[in-house]
């Protein structure tokens, strides 16, 4: 098959699961025998190069004159439409060339509207990750007018698309929700993980100086709040734990720094921006629990990758968590918004350090049988041929 993903997050400009998801998915469908592009961003001259078998074009917004005028009122929106005019640029281009039977996207950004505003074909798929206007209300983000257009936009690219492709039943209940509709008929396609990449090192847990690892964004999404405030009731039974925050700040740092000196609890934490995949397979393997408290959570990379590392994962009981985990016996599930449940399930689980060990073999085993790369791009395609 000849297949189009549009992904402005993609590495080496990696934000989130979305550019993971792409770049694994991508290079596992060449290895199946398929063709694959992908379209994403990029901050230097605009390029077309294989990488790994696949065809990256990479793209820079083009300043549109008509938007001149609308650009102080919405400049967001704006600057998506003019990067989709890019996209939808190159990919016209590519259909042409190589004869795109399939174009694959998530719903947020909408990067191909002005390529689908006048065509239908190929076939357009939307992976539903999570709609970034669900997004914005649960980071408690103000709707403004820039907020309200780029939502508008963003329900008509998911609308458009020949097919809504949840990531988990979770999201698809979600967006029925949201947007008062019939969940999406076609079943939920996990994302894949890397289990080659992502594996154990042999290191064994301790209990006497423990390293509790949270990987992601500084997000109130991500429950990293709850987290700080659990981390004082955590220290009362283990005084010499240590947290180390991974990620890079989307606006909650400054509250953090805030609160650590009332809870007391400076010198058992570290922070470290953002990390590429590659250099967090130490963090998983030097981490002796992985916590991700999130408030809401489609089906976390950081969460997949860790258990691939034969990592136990305590997880808040929202979204694709309970999808992911089986409470006590490949993970552990606590209350969102719940800094006491969360400090307990920690507790819980460093106390007993053969339990620890179990669960992280049972995490280990099940993204291996599971999430295998090949299992999930063969599940895809199978999604792709159905649509032609």
């Amino acid at each position: 098959m000849k297949i189009c993903f549009l992904s402005r997050d993609y590495p080496p400009y990696l934000l989130g699961g979305v550019g993971s998801y792409t770049f694994d998915l991508a290079r596992t469908l060449v290895k199946l025998g398929h063709q694959v592009h992908v379209i994403t961003q990029t901050a230097g001259a605009e390029s077309e190069l294989l990488e790994d078998g696949v065809l990256v074009s990479r793209v820079k917004p083009i300043r549109l004159r008509f938007l001149s005028l609308f650009k102080e009122l919405l400049p967001e929106t704006c600057e998506r439409l003019e990067y989709s005019w890019a996209v939808s640029r190159k990919l016209r281009q590519l259909v042409k060339k190589y004869d795109i039977e399939i174009v694959e996207s998530c719903e947020a950004r909408f990067e191909g509207f002005w390529y689908y505003l006048f065509h239908r074909k190929p076939r357009l798929v939307v992976k539903l990750h999570t709609p970034e206007s669900i997004v914005f209300k649960i980071d408690r983000i103000p709707a403004d007018l820039d907020i309200r257009i780029k939502d508008v936009l963003e329900t008509w690219w998911m609308f458009t698309a020949h097919a809504l492709i949840p990531v988990t039943r979770a999201v698809a209940e979600l967006v029925a929700r949201h947007y008062k509709i019939k969940p999406p008929l076609i079943p939920p396609t996990y994302y894949p993980v890397d289990s080659e990449r992502f594996r154990p090192n042999g290191r064994k847990r301790s209990n006497l100086c423990p390293q509790i690892l949270y990987a992601g964004r500084l997000e109130i999404r991500k429950g990293v709040m709850d987290l700080l405030e659990a981390i004082p009731l955590v220290l009362k039974e283990f005084p010499t734990a240590h947290f180390n925050f991974v990620g890079g700040d989307a606006g909650v740092r400054h509250l953090m720094d805030r609160r650590i000196p009332e809870l007391g609890c400076a010198g058992n934490m570290t922070f470290t921006d953002q990390v590429d995949r590659h250099g967090m397979v130490k963090y998983y393997q030097g981490a002796d629990l992985c916590v991700f408290p999130s408030l809401w959570e489609n089906f976390a990379f950081v969460a997949l990758e860790a258990m691939a590392c034969g990592e136990t994962v305590v997880a808040t009981r929202v979204g694709g968590f309970v999808e992911m985990i089986e409470d006590g016996v490949s993970g552990v599930l606590c209350n969102p918004e719940d800094a006491q449940d969360l400090a307990a399930k920690i507790i819980q689980v460093l106390k007993d350090r053969e339990s620890n060990e179990r669960m992280g073999r049972e995490a280990r085993k099940k993204m291996v049988e599971t999430y295998s790369m090949e299992k999930k791009a063969q599940q895809m395609v199978e999604i792709y041929k159905g649509l032609l």
